[in-house]
């Protein structure tokens, strides 16, 4: 439920702009241990960019580790949270 506040308590709350993620990105942050994704080239279509490149900086901000790999048959990727 809303609640309004003081302006005083609201400069003590840490705060971040609004921003736009991926939302492959969104759902590779959200992943739990032992669990694995796949996404379809339709919905990543960065060139020169894999879904790696968001688990690389998510692992670098967080202790999470994910393993990549691509489909054989190129239509896609494969992404499992290790830890």
């Amino acid at each position: 439920m809303p609640q309004l506040i003081t302006a005083e308590e609201a400069r003590a709350l840490k705060k971040r702009p609004l921003g736009r993620k991926h939302f492959v990105r969104t759902a590779i942050e959200m992943m739990e241990a032992g669990q694995i994704l796949l996404i379809a080239r339709e919905e990543f279509t960065w060139k020169e960019h894999t879904p790696r490149w968001f688990c690389n900086e998510i692992a670098s901000a967080t202790r999470k580790k994910f393993t990549v790999m691509k489909l054989a048959d190129r239509k896609g990727w494969l992404v499992e949270r290790v830890e």
